[in-house]
């Protein structure tokens, strides 16, 4: 089992590098730019 398991990360390393990038990074980061985009869009607001 051990084997097999050592074998699938052996041959698929990049997916699951790309896996927790999708699953940990990626939704900071649409957060971080939603978060300056509201920022953006309140000052432009209060300067009219």
């Amino acid at each position: 089992m051990l084997e097999f398991v050592m074998g699938f990360f052996r041959e698929y390393w990049p997916l699951v590098v790309m896996c927790v990038f999708g699953q940990f990074c990626t939704p900071r980061i649409v957060d971080w730019q939603f978060r300056r985009r509201i920022e953006k869009e309140k000052q432009h607001a209060a300067k009219h």
